[in-house]
Order: structure tokens, then sequence, then C-alpha cells
């Protein structure tokens, strides 16, 4: 099946950056994270901005699928750090919160921001607040 979404990755000095664009569907978004965890690990960089961009937003039921996968994956590697989650699409800021939520509870520290200098500065801040 041909891409239907885009995903550019680039080390940015103390964190990574990741950006997405395109259609979210649940496979596409448990790739996106799958490439962040290897990125983490190549670079040994434990901060991550990703900045989500998709059309669209996967149903709540799909979601909860996908991220018990993904908590699987980070525990199974034991990864810790921070991901700070600016979403382009404002209207899915809530459904995005279900997410910081669920991830938070599974002892990630990721947290979703409305605006990416908020989330840059969390981000590099010397404690790792939640």
């Amino acid at each position: 099946m041909e891409n239907d979404y885009k995903l550019e990755i680039i080390l940015q000095g103390d964190y990574i950056l990741a950006e997405t664009s395109g259609i979210e569907t649940p496979e596409n978004m448990l790739d996106v994270y799958e490439q962040i965890i290897n990125k983490v690990i190549e670079w040994k960089c434990n901060r991550v901005l990703y900045i989500e961009g998709f059309s669209n937003q996967i149903s709540m039921e799909e979601m909860m699928l996908v991220w018990r996968k993904i908590f699987k994956l980070v525990g199974d590697r034991d990864i810790e750090g921070r991901i700070a989650v600016f979403d382009k699409n404002k209207d899915d800021f809530s459904i995005n919160m279900v997410s910081e939520s669920l991830a938070g509870a599974q002892g990630i520290n990721a947290k979703v921001f409305s605006s990416i200098n908020n989330a840059l500065a969390w981000l590099r801040a010397p404690e790792l607040s939640r």
C-alpha cells in the first residue's frame, strides 16, 4: 500500500523534532511512534517534540488500542524522557489530552501543548515536571 502520510524526524541539538502530515490511521500512528522510539534509541536523545499534522483524527477506540501497543514498545525498551506534543489541528486538543492522561498513567512523561513555544520550554526545562 502506498504511504498516505509523511514523517520527518530531525535531531535538533538537544531534542528530536518529529512532524507528521497526511492521513491518520491506527497503523500510521503506530508506525510514527515506532520510528520516533527507534530514533530516541539510535540518537540517545530522550526529549521529543512531536508536531502532529494529520488531516483527520482516529476514533477514541482506535486510539486506545494503538496506545496499548505504544506503551508496550516503550516499556519493552525501557525508555525514559519527555515527549511534548503539539497538534496543528486545534480541534484535536481534547482527545490529545486523553492521550496525555493515558501516557501519564503508564509512567510516560508526555504533555500536550497548544503552542510550540510552550512545548519547547517544557521540553528544555531542567526538572522533569509533569
